[in-house]
């Protein structure tokens, strides 16, 4: 790690206040993309049975294959 990131991590520093002006705007990007799309709705099924009885089971199927790559590239 270079001596500019490590400033990052160092109070009172000016990449410091940048990295977490940084994370905190981020932080609320993410939190408020995450409320606009996670508004509960009586259509979501409960389990994976019940998503494969959904009309739109192609969707939640690409979801799964999604997800299912996702933990693969972490080792899980």
């Amino acid at each position: 790690m270079s001596h500019s990131n490590v400033l990052k991590y160092v109070k009172g520093t000016r990449q410091y206040k940048d990295h977490h002006d940084n994370q905190q705007a981020l932080y609320s990007a993410f939190h408020t993309a995450l409320s606009s799309t996670m508004t509960q709705s009586d259509n979501v099924p409960e389990n994976y049975k019940d998503a494969r009885a959904t009309p739109d089971v192609a969707d939640w199927m690409k979801a799964c294959d999604v997800e299912t790559v996702k933990l693969r590239s972490f080792g899980c």
